[in-house]
This record gives C-alpha cells, structure tokens and sequence, in this order.
C-alpha cells in the first residue's frame, strides 16, 4: 500500500463517477412516520460503491467480473461502505504512477492507494496494468483476465492491510488470493518470490 495521495487520482472519470446521494450521516426524516426512512438510511449505511475503469484497449476487461471480486471481498472482511474505484491501465501509465509514488520507474503489476480506513468503511483506489497482465498470465497458463482478476484481488487486499513483506505475511496475503480466485474457479497458480 502506499502513501495516501494528497487527493484522490484522476483517471478520466475515475474520481468523478461516484453515484450522488445523502453522505451516510444525513438523518432522513419523514413529516409522517413509517418504516421506509429507516429503511433508506440502512441501504445508505451499506453502500458499496464499486467502480471499475478501463483506460487501455489492449486487452478486454470483464468489468463484472472485477466488480464481483471486490464486493465480495468486502462482504466477507465485513467492510459495509465503501467507495472502491479500480483502474485498468496500460504500462506507461502505471509506470508514471510507480515513479511518483515509489521512486520507481519500471511499470508494475498492481498499485493500491488507501485514501480512507475505519472499522466498516474503505476508500481507496487499485491501478492494474493490462500490459503486464498479458505478459504474465501466459507464464501461467492463464487468460490475461485471469491476471487481471488477481491483480484487483491482490490490489484490495493491500488496501484492507494485507501485507507481502516479509514471508509469514506472504503466506497470508497469497492464501486469501487462493481463496478469492478459487470463488472464479480458477487454481492458484502463483510462484511465491
């Protein structure tokens, strides 16, 4: 995970394509009571707010798919609200971003920005790249949207505190991607570096 940007990251409509409602903390009221405006606070508490953008045109993105991945994921580590934004990049891309942020110029796999925790919300963004996705997954005997798949699961699970430093919490990080990628039907095919 890196350090939190000073404002969110700009991928076209990346930031801007959130749905526009109530903030969570506005109390809906009704001049007559009934059960809805309770109701609607609820659903408002528990919004999960997922967008996926696709900024390259190398390969397809199966933005269902990544959807489903973070949601579910989100679900089982009990994350209630959320405002995910993952973006689907091409190597120079991600590369300017890995310089800026790491003082690395080489393109990456996955970026994971954090931009707010609490108990039971998240906001934070993942930048995948879809160049090193084709170029890995035939290593691995997979669809480059087989490795796009792990790079959302991989990006998010950074953003919840997972961490790859040191070997036990390796070990950690790479049996949640085995779980989440077998949800997909997919066998984990990673070599552990």
């Amino acid at each position: 995970m890196l350090n939190k940007p000073s404002k969110p990251l700009d991928f076209g409509e990346l930031s801007r394509a959130a749905v526009s409602h109530c903030p969570p903390t506005t109390t809906l009221q009704s001049p007559n009571p009934n059960p809805f405006p309770s109701t609607i606070y609820h659903l408002l508490s528990t919004l999960l707010v997922i967008t996926i953008t696709n900024s390259q045109s190398l390969i397809p993105v199966d933005t269902k798919r990544l959807r489903k991945a973070v949601r579910m994921i989100l679900q089982d580590e009990s994350i209630s609200r959320a405002k995910i934004n993952v973006a689907v990049v091409d190597d120079p891309t991600i590369a300017a971003l890995h310089q800026r942020y790491l003082n690395n110029p080489d393109p990456t796999d996955v970026l994971s920005f954090q931009l707010e925790r609490s108990p039971h919300y998240l906001e934070g963004e993942v930048v995948i790249s879809a160049e090193t996705a084709k170029a890995t997954a035939s290593h691995y005997q997979w669809s480059p949207q087989d490795e796009l798949l792990l790079y959302a699961i991989h990006g998010l699970l950074h953003l919840l505190g997972y961490d790859d430093t040191t070997p036990n919490k390796r070990a950690k990080i790479r049996e949640q991607e085995r779980k989440y990628l077998a949800r997909f039907g997919l066998d984990y095919k990673i070599e552990d570096v």
